[in-house]
């Protein structure tokens, strides 16, 4: 939602504000929170405001996208101990420990990731060899045959509602058991400004309506934030925002949709730290 949404050019030309944009396709909560923790308020140079981007419920669901391919995002930014995020994420009291201690005893298994990369270059490289095509055609043939463009629409809209169909806690019930108190604490004690932007999903655009559950939580959310003077964007509901906006599933499209919610953010972001608390 922010690697697509957001132009970080025109938003630092818009705000006159130095910008760095990590945006790490797929990742939720967990990831998060060590990327908060362990990297952005251990930095020598601290920013002053951090726009943390979530959709939904998810900011206090410290379970979800934590296996597979998202437990190597997350293991990149861990330290050797992490309780809270084994007893949180994992529900274990040992998580990832050990594939920790074997990423640092074995340097093999700690460069697996760029070791899986060069394995799928070299086998690109000797299709490339072998067909007599030049260098880097397979890639972008894989982009063509794969891309945006070849997509259904309508087919991975519903494949990503499907997907993301949760029941909608009660804020109250969850969020003492979410890593959003750590991060308001990690980020006040780094005196980071933390402000969470919630973004539009297709379905808002599409005018259809929230279930009350899910405005229940968003209130609640909201009035925990107020009372620790956290600001809060809450775009689901801004008009500016249409369906024409949008590219395939939740995404907005690079083109159209893109600059208008990078204006749209830098107006709201100028607005809320310029007003008082």
């Amino acid at each position: 939602m922010l690697g697509e949404g957001i132009d970080e050019g025109l938003f630092e030309k818009l705000t006159g504000l130095s910008t760095y944009k990590w945006a790490s396709g797929g990742s939720e909560t967990a990831y998060w929170y060590v990327a908060v923790k362990n990297v952005i308020a251990t930095c020598s140079y601290r920013p002053e405001c951090l726009l943390l981007f979530f959709r939904d419920a998810f900011l206090t669901d410290p379970t979800n996208r934590v296996a597979g391919k998202y437990r190597d995002l997350i293991e990149q930014w861990t330290l050797a101990e992490e309780p809270l995020l084994d007893r949180l994420a994992y529900q274990s009291e040992t998580g990832s420990r050990w594939a920790r201690a074997l990423e640092k005893a074995w340097p093999l298994y700690g460069s697996r990731r760029r070791l899986r990369n060069k394995a799928e270059g070299y086998l690109k490289a000797a299709m490339e060899a072998m067909l007599g095509v030049p260098s880097g055609q397979i890639a972008r043939a894989a982009d063509t045959a794969l891309g945006d463009s070849k997509l259904d629409p309508e087919r991975l809209n519903e494949l990503q509602g499907a997907a993301e169909e949760t029941s909608v806690p009660v804020f109250s019930e969850v969020v003492d058991r979410s890593l959003l108190p750590e991060i308001i604490r990690v980020t006040e004690d780094a005196g980071i400004q933390l402000i969470l932007v919630r973004v539009k999903r297709r379905s808002d655009a599409m005018g259809i309506p929230q279930e009350p559950e899910m405005v229940e939580y968003i209130d609640a959310l909201k009035a925990y934030l107020a009372e620790r003077r956290i600001r809060i964007l809450d775009f689901s509901d801004d008009l500016r925002i249409g369906i024409d906006l949008f590219a395939a599933g939740d995404h907005l499209d690079r083109g159209n949709g893109r600059p208008v919610f990078t204006r749209i953010l830098a107006e709201a972001l100028a607005a809320a730290r310029s007003s008082p608390e």
